[in-house]
């Protein structure tokens, strides 16, 4: 097995363990649902200020359970829904019946490093929680360039390395990220760690990369303050979600708050 194939199994071992996790995470009490919940409200708020036509082409990469899907495909879109895990694309299936929405979604196996679609074949993209686990970020971002149509938008999301609660906590600061990369990395080709790496970005370096594809940047945000912890001893739920709420009343008012979400949210247009 290649080191790309090598590492695109640990990705999907991790998310077929934990296929049940997210079905259920948006509707949860826990920091991250609270996380999430906010994360779905920003990208479906900004599909509906684009004003797509009905009957738009949208494809939605890495889709998970299927809620973005699902709620795409009832705003009378055509929805393409694929994943590399077979549990999170039984789940979109499943869902999609039970809401009766067959005719407008389509469930399909699907590597975003090697899209099967033709160019320009969609108005727009959704690449929600995808960015941390891509082994080729660049040649992901260069196929999601090629299907979309010249106009046609992008949300994306990523993981910000430089959110407010890694710099409170030694283990997650920032400022060792490279030590901790080397040593992951070091493990990894012995095999003594199995868990797959996710990848955090800067926002300008992400930013960059976007731009370096042809997909201009039309706006940002990041979202998301949490969980928060010391040495890996995580605040209490109940804690975490009104420290959460607070901090995000503040990330206007405050840059270096508004800039240390743990979700950077991304809308972008193919030039």
């Amino acid at each position: 097995m290649t080191d790309l194939a090598s590492t695109q199994h640990l990705v999907d071992t991790h998310f077929s363990l934990l296929a049940s996790y997210w079905s259920d995470v948006y509707t949860g009490d826990s920091v991250h649902s609270a996380i999430y919940r906010e994360r779905r409200d920003v990208v479906l708020r900004w599909v509906d200020q684009l004003s797509l036509p009905i009957g738009s082409e949208i494809l939605d990469i890495g889709c998970g359970a299927g809620l973005f899907s699902t709620s795409l495909a009832k705003r009378g879109f055509r929805v393409r829904a694929i994943d590399t895990v077979e549990e999170m694309r039984i789940q979109t299936s499943r869902l999609a019946l039970a809401e009766g929405l067959q005719e407008q979604l389509t469930v399909e196996e699907g590597d975003v490093h090697r899209l099967r679609y033709k160019d320009a074949a969609f108005d727009l993209v959704l690449a929600i929680g995808l960015t941390p686990w891509l082994h080729s970020p660049a040649a992901a971002l260069r196929e999601i360039c090629r299907v979309l149509r010249t106009g046609g938008h992008l949300i994306i999301t990523a993981d910000n390395r430089n959110r407010l609660s890694h710099w409170l906590d030694p283990r997650f600061c920032p400022l060792h990220a490279p030590m901790r990369s080397a040593i992951g990395s070091l493990l990894r080709r012995l095999g003594a760690l199995r868990e797959p790496h996710a990848w955090m970005y800067s926002l300008p370096s992400f930013d960059r990369a976007l731009a370096t594809t042809g997909l201009a940047k039309i706006k940002g945000l990041t979202l998301g303050y949490g969980p928060f912890t010391f040495f890996d001893h995580q605040l209490a739920d109940r804690i975490g979600i009104v420290l959460h709420h607070k901090l995000t009343n503040l990330a206007a008012r405050f840059s270096f708050i508004g800039r240390g979400g743990s979700q950077y949210v991304v809308l972008a247009r193919k030039s």
